[in-house]
């Protein structure tokens, strides 16, 4: 095999997706030193290798996870496992692992098993698959010669929230606890907050911070209890702060988004969910902070957080077709327009289409059929 001019001998090795009866040697695998995980974005916790290969079997469940092996030499030497974020149009790499005493050898294999996910993941309907790495890992290498791209850094640190709370000052009033209706706005924070290149990297969506749909206020609260405190008012968000507490032996999980004035104010933000949300101040906390947020990553330092890890995270972008009514659907939630497609015909689609576009080129980028799309 080829990839960008480099030669790979992989003849020997052939890769196929996990069976329920491979579990055994997933477990073996996952316990070697040879596996990296490659973590998604602190929205989402990291399943068990074992976890991600059975329910990739389960109707539905498994449309969202993707498990393969690497055999050779009649015997498994590796796996990979990737995970849909919400929309299926993107993906996380989140486990690598190849077992072989020769780096070369080594090598081969995780450029057999990173091609053939990123397609099947791009036969799945992906625009984006991500992976992150630490900053001295060696495989940034290989990563790059598989069109991954960094997008940015980020820091991992690591504290008791009680060492912030010590010192921080009562709550203001305009502290509260997050509304169903301040996704626009927590969205509207994200955007001012970050950098466009990082941005149009992510591709990162409203329906990220939106509330649950299809289930009534009261059962939503209920199922999902609030682990969200804003600061400003609807309209006029300054922070957002959210927070997975600690399950076995995973510690609890922060997500911060501030403006350059309000991250000041993050150790304001623990009390008030101490006080009021069942913050747990005693558990060792980890929060991942972007290189671009300094300012919040040393609010975080002068209440006792430490720095422990610094990643790189990539991005490969996938290149297929798109229709013109994903096209539309595209531009109308660019506007910010919530409006139901299904309502209108195929001729009203298209000619709705016409009417936006200045242009239009004989052939698209980035297309699905419409049965893959998570749009309409």
């Amino acid at each position: 095999m080829r990839v960008n001019g480099k030669t790979y001998s992989i003849t020997v090795m052939n890769v196929r997706s996990a069976r329920l009866s491979d579990i055994p040697t997933v477990r073996t695998l996952s316990r070697t030193g040879t596996a990296t995980v490659l973590a998604p974005p602190i929205a989402s916790s990291v399943p068990s290798a074992l976890t991600l290969t059975a329910v990739s079997h389960w109707r539905g469940i498994g449309a969202r996870s993707h498990t393969l092996l690497l055999g050779g030499a009649n015997r498994t030497r590796g796996f990979i496992q990737a995970r849909a974020r919400p929309g299926r149009e993107s993906w996380d790499i989140v486990r690598l692992s190849c077992r072989s005493q020769d780096a070369e050898h080594r090598e081969q294999g995780c450029a057999a098993l990173l091609e053939r996910i990123c397609t099947d993941m791009a036969e799945r309907g992906a625009l984006r698959t991500f992976a992150r790495l630490s900053e001295d890992s060696d495989s940034l290498d290989l990563m790059s010669e598989h069109s991954f791209r960094p997008f940015s850094t980020e820091i991992t640190l690591r504290g008791l929230p009680c060492t912030a709370i010590d010192a921080a000052p009562f709550p203001r009033a305009d502290v509260r606890i997050r509304d169903p209706r301040d996704a626009w706005d927590i969205f509207s924070l994200y955007c001012a907050a970050t950098p466009a290149l990082v941005r149009h990297s992510e591709s990162r969506s409203l329906k990220e911070w939106a509330p649950v749909d299809r289930v009534p206020t009261r059962l939503a609260r209920r199922w999902r209890p609030a682990h969200e405190v804003v600061v400003g008012e609807m309209g006029n968000l300054q922070a957002w702060l959210r927070w997975r507490p600690a399950h076995g032996s995973r510690a609890q999980l922060l997500e911060v988004l501030a403006g350059s004035e309000a991250a000041v104010r993050l150790p304001e933000m623990l009390r008030f969910a101490a006080e009021h949300l069942g913050l747990d101040v005693n558990c060792a906390t980890i929060c991942r902070v972007r290189e671009y947020d300094g300012r919040i990553s040393a609010t975080l330092e002068e209440a006792g957080f430490e720095p422990i890890l610094r990643e790189t995270l990539l991005v490969r972008h996938t290149v297929a077709w798109v229709t013109e009514r994903q096209l539309l659907v595209a531009a109308l939630r660019a506007q910010g327009l919530g409006l139901e497609l299904s309502q209108y015909r195929r001729g009203v689609v298209k000619e709705a289409h016409q009417r936006m576009a200045s242009s239009r080129e004989a052939q698209h980028h980035y297309d699905r059929d419409d049965g893959a799309s998570n749009y309409g």
